[in-house]
């Protein structure tokens, strides 16, 4: 990128001015350089060796947390307060080697380089970090294991001038790098005193001339001063990119279900809601009552409507010689809660006899009012009349319209046959009593 063009573009100004050697400390002389200009491999190796660590990245499905040497930010970003030194702004010294050879086999097969670190200046950085590079002889292009000079690179942390039995490896692995023409190893917990050994073993070189060139550079306290530069404002130092998108996730997750929530559970929060409230309303109705002393809860339960049936009307019953009863009806009360003089009143009413509902007359009478008539007309033939087996038709009410002149106009009788018919009658009369009084 532009950004890796112009960072190397510096670390190559960096050793053709002569910072290199100017702010490195005359007891810890430089490494021989054959020129100033120094080699491509040293200036990927310094810009790698310095690089840092990516925590997340962003993406379409949100930060995404990275790892070490993976395919997202393999060695990191470039940090050049972390790749060169210069006094009170940089975290940590440099010394390099450029434009080294190894063999094959023999001697030269293995070389060994110790650093020491010296925290006595000021330095307060606990890392220590390595790179080795080498440029590679051009591979075929169908090739699988595409590394035709392979050299593999080891730290070892001594003690008391002996070395230790740990050994690190590039790359985040327990075992040699066989695929990459690049190595760093990264110690986080280096210490005031402590010296290691770093060792560059030629695994496989195939080349015409029987050797292979690397540059190998390393950073970290060896006496320099510590960096007096203000980082508060560092976006990498302070940022919290990934703690943002996190809360943003959540802020939509969040959102998401109380949508759901409110669109499946609204109606039933609602329904609830709306119960609560009329039962309080009802309590709230009770508890005035309670108070109120012109109501009585348990009078208005005495006046709740109950399933009582309504009793039939009665039929009128007639009696001979005794006037003719109404017929009355009970009605259960059907309401509760009115007064005793309004059911009273609507119970009258009700019993009242029906108003178009004509009296008959009784059987005394239907014969004392044929008698009458006989008497105002000597010429009605009495024991004609009883005798007559329609003489029902006399007992018809004599204010019906439609009974007038049943009784056509017959001759005069005489005294004896009066006396017969009234006798008759009489008989007749008794005879009629004794058969209703048996019915």
């Amino acid at each position: 990128t532009p950004v890796t063009a112009g960072h190397a573009a510096l670390v190559r100004e960096y050793f053709e001015k002569g910072l290199y050697t100017t702010h490195f400390p005359d007891e810890y002389p430089m490494p021989d350089l054959d020129s100033p200009i120094i080699s491509g491999a040293l200036v990927k190796a310094i810009l790698m060796n310095g690089a840092q660590y990516l925590g997340y990245v962003g993406g379409g499905k949100g930060p995404q947390e990275l790892k070490p040497y993976d395919y997202n930010q393999n060695y990191g970003r470039i940090s050049m307060i972390d790749s060169v030194y210069l006094p009170g702004k940089s975290n940590r010294q440099i010394q390099v080697w450029d434009r080294q050879t190894i063999a094959a086999t023999g001697s030269d097969s293995i070389q060994t380089f110790d650093i020491t670190i010296d925290q006595s200046q000021g330095c307060a950085s606990k890392v220590l970090s390595v790179t080795l590079v080498w440029m590679d002889k051009e591979a075929d292009y169908y090739c699988k294991h595409c590394l035709i000079n392979d050299l593999d690179m080891t730290l070892q942390r001594t003690t008391n001038d002996k070395p230790t039995q740990q050994l690190y490896h590039p790359n985040g692995r327990n075992s040699p790098d066989t695929k990459n023409n690049a190595e760093r190893i990264q110690i986080l917990d280096a210490t005031d005193g402590q010296t290691f050994r770093i060792t560059i073993n030629g695994e496989k070189v195939v080349t015409l001339n029987g050797y292979q060139k690397y540059a190998l550079v390393a950073t970290g306290c060896f006496g320099g001063v510590a960096q007096t530069l203000d980082t508060s404002k560092d976006v990498y130092a302070n940022d919290n990119s990934d703690q943002k998108q996190t809360n943003i996730i959540i802020g939509f997750a969040i959102g998401g279900v109380c949508l759901l929530l409110a669109f499946f559970g609204g109606p039933i929060c609602l329904k609830k809601y709306r119960t609560r409230r009329a039962a309080k309303q009802k309590e709230q109705k009770l508890m005035e009552e309670q108070q109120d002393p012109s109501t009585n809860p348990e009078e208005d339960m005495e006046k709740q409507p109950q399933d009582q049936p309504v009793a039939a009307e009665e039929e009128p019953e007639f009696d001979l010689g005794e006037e003719e009863k109404a017929p009355t009806a009970t009605i259960a009360s059907t309401e509760g809660g009115r007064e005793p003089g309004e059911q009273q009143q609507e119970e009258d009413e009700v019993n009242a006899p029906p108003q178009d509902v004509e009296k008959k007359p009784s059987l005394d009478e239907q014969v004392a009012s044929i008698l009458a008539e006989s008497d105002e007309h000597d010429d009605l033939d009495v024991s004609a009349v009883l005798s007559d087996p329609d003489h029902d038709a006399v007992f018809e009410d004599p204010h019906d319209d439609d009974s007038h002149g049943a009784v056509e106009e017959q001759d005069i009788p005489t005294e004896e046959e009066n006396a017969t018919a009234e006798e008759n009658a009489d008989k007749t009369s008794e005879a009629i009593k004794t058969d209703m009084s048996h019915m």
